[in-house]
């Protein structure tokens, strides 16, 4: 068994405000059972459970650590050994919560210069290069890949690009 440890503080001292709650919370915890700072909901970082606890509450603790003399190694290891038993580990995958955002109409107009038979068109993997155009509603080019001059046509290349990859936006 180990040795019960002497009151540090009288009453007065711990009521005055030259004590600080810190000090408390660490005498505590240095030499109170397990059970009993987790009864008083004492049991954490120092600077946390201060800022939890009120004073008034630590000196109750104090004075019941005392009277009832639940300090470090008092508690029987069998006692101790069954909590830890009891204990469950659940391991539960937290669920994703998706929510489906509505965004209403598409906010782009697509327009097809020429329709594909059904039967000729790129596979996943195969590489296509298509030129294009990006305009607002009132008309105004926002990107193009087409050049303006006739003599920069040979020094550009269309964009290109592999199916299925998702690297290029549909439509």
């Amino acid at each position: 068994m180990a040795t019960e440890p002497a009151r540090e503080w009288s009453d007065e001292q711990l009521k005055s405000d030259d004590l600080p709650k810190k000090d408390i919370i660490k005498f505590i915890q240095d030499n109170a059972a397990h059970s009993f700072l987790n009864e008083h909901k004492l049991l954490g970082n120092i600077k946390n459970v201060a800022k939890t606890a009120k004073k008034e509450q630590l000196i109750v603790a104090y004075s019941q650590l005392f009277e009832s003399k639940r300090f470090k190694g008092t508690e029987p290891v069998e006692e101790v050994t069954e909590q830890v038993k009891q204990v469950k580990i659940e391991d539960k995958p937290k669920e994703a919560k998706t929510e489906v955002v509505y965004e209403g109409p598409p906010k782009y107009t697509k327009s097809v210069l020429k329709k594909g038979d059904k039967t000729n068109f790129p596979k996943k993997g195969e590489t296509v290069s298509c030129w294009y155009t990006g305009t607002l509603e009132d008309g105004t080019v926002f990107d193009t890949n087409i050049p303006a001059a006739a003599r920069k046509k040979k020094q550009t290349k269309p964009l290109s690009f592999k199916i299925g990859l998702g690297r290029v936006i549909r439509g």
